[in-house]
């Protein structure tokens, strides 16, 4: 049975649009997430881009639904469909996902498990150095509870002179804040 909650999309969207992004660099276009908001027991979801519905199972936890294929978010390197999420801002992202909530009362213990570790380790690790890092990077700092959690993560990236200098430096503080607590 799927429940359809389009009177209230309006409201959960910063636009009728869903949520414009800045361009991407998986196309160079700007990308829209739109909130789908239904729920398909067992399911629930949530947002959906090209081609891509994001949501939970009330169990499992995080899905994407590509078509006919399925990802289960529970591993670093399948995160890397998440990406465009980083695109829109940590604050702005959870605030959704707050409001998801409230809608939906019985999958609040899987939204709240959202793989964000896992997305920002994927990020960091698996991406070319630029974008998807810079966009991981601002969403750390906006988690300080997560920082101590990729600190080897960010003393690579600081090593890495691939990366570009001031996101090195933005690791370097993260990891000299954290060195600084511990002693």
């Amino acid at each position: 049975m799927e429940r359809f909650l389009s009177p209230i999309l309006s409201s959960l969207a910063n636009s009728n649009d869903g949520y414009r992004c800045s361009p991407s660099v998986l196309g160079g276009a700007m990308i829209t997430l739109s909130p789908v908001l239904r729920e398909s027991v067992p399911y629930c979801w949530l947002l959906e881009w090209e081609g891509l519905t994001l949501g939970v199972h009330r169990e499992d936890g995080w899905y994407a639904q590509f078509g006919e294929q399925w990802v289960h978010f529970n591993a670093e390197y399948k995160c890397v469909h998440l990406w465009p999420l980083l695109e829109l801002g940590h604050d702005e992202f959870f605030a959704f996902l707050s409001r998801a909530e409230e809608l939906f009362p019985a999958y609040v213990p899987v939204i709240r498990d959202f793989p964000k570790l896992l997305l920002l380790q994927c990020a960091f690790r698996q991406s070319c150095p630029g974008y998807w890092p810079e966009l991981a990077m601002n969403w750390l700092e906006r988690d300080i509870d997560l920082q101590p959690s990729l600190k080897v993560d960010l003393e690579a990236l600081i090593v890495n002179k691939h990366m570009q200098q001031h996101l090195r430096h933005r690791a370097r503080r993260i990891v000299r804040r954290l060195l600084s607590i511990a002693a």
